[in-house]
């Protein structure tokens, strides 16, 4: 938010400044729309940051996975022992792999059926990947290795690219495998 703040003050100032040498806007009437409209921003921003912070990003993206994987509509295979151990439905689009210690998300598919399912709905995630990756790693759930949030696993005899996701007393999809 601060760099949007910053980068529509500078454009409005441009602009005024165009408006000055170009169109003949008086000097005085610059400082004054420069005012009204800074002020307008950090409203506009003061507002947006109290709606961002009532809103946990995690809290809502595992909210949203834990729906899709008791609908049935995602799926998480055992690791080791694939379709005899599962999360989710048998028919469901797999989004990764668990195991003990760990879940093992397939970047691509699980963001996918995050943002399609909001879509649906007629909502957006107001968070990027990065940031909620980030926000997941601060709390301890994502384990990263030299800051990437993807790592490569071998799985079922292949090497995959995956978030791994830690499990025990923070598990973030633990309500969900209670009720599989």
């Amino acid at each position: 938010i601060p760099e949007h703040l910053a980068y529509l003050r500078f454009s409005w100032k441009l602009l005024l400044q165009w408006a000055v040498e170009k169109c003949g806007l008086k000097e005085d009437v610059r400082r004054e729309c420069l005012d009204i409209g800074y002020e307008i921003f950090t409203r506009v921003a003061d507002r947006h940051t109290h709606r961002i912070e009532g809103e946990d990003p995690v809290t809502m993206f595992f909210e949203i996975v834990g729906a899709l994987l008791t609908q049935g509509k995602l799926r998480v295979d055992h690791k080791d022992s694939g379709y005899s151990g599962r999360l989710g439905g048998d028919s469901g689009e797999l989004i990764g792999y668990f195991d003990d210690k760990n879940y093992y998300l397939l970047p691509v598919p699980l963001w996918h059926a995050v943002q399609t399912y909001l879509r649906y709905e007629g909502g957006h995630f107001p968070f990027s990947k990065t940031t909620l990756y980030e926000t997941m790693e601060r709390r301890g759930i994502l384990e990263t290795n030299g800051g990437k949030s993807s790592q490569t696993k071998w799985i079922g005899g292949k090497a995959v690219k995956v978030l791994i996701l830690k499990r025990g007393k923070n598990d973030a999809l633990r309500g969900v495998a209670d009720e599989m």
